[in-house]
């Protein structure tokens, strides 16, 4: 025996609403994420530049440098949006 299709337009309507909603907030997520990892690798990019003109002025050990590379680094990512 074969069931019978009955077209819904408002549970169809339904359907397509919610996969929007779940389609723009997958969006708006990988947009958040995009946005973090380029702050990430930017911080540590310009830590480092700071620390390399640093190191002209004089002589560091590596842990002075490993020092001031994460220092730098927090500080910029807690200016980030300021």
């Amino acid at each position: 025996m074969q069931k019978s299709f009955k077209y819904n337009p408002d549970k169809v309507a339904a359907s397509v609403k919610a996969a929007q909603d779940a389609k723009a907030q997958s969006i708006d997520n990988a947009q958040k994420n995009k946005d973090k990892g380029i702050r990430q690798a930017s911080s540590m990019r310009m830590a480092t530049d700071i620390t390399v003109g640093l190191m002209a002025q004089g002589a560091m050990t590596d842990e002075m440098i490993k020092g001031n590379i994460l220092h730098y680094r927090q500080w910029l990512l807690n200016n980030w949006d300021q």
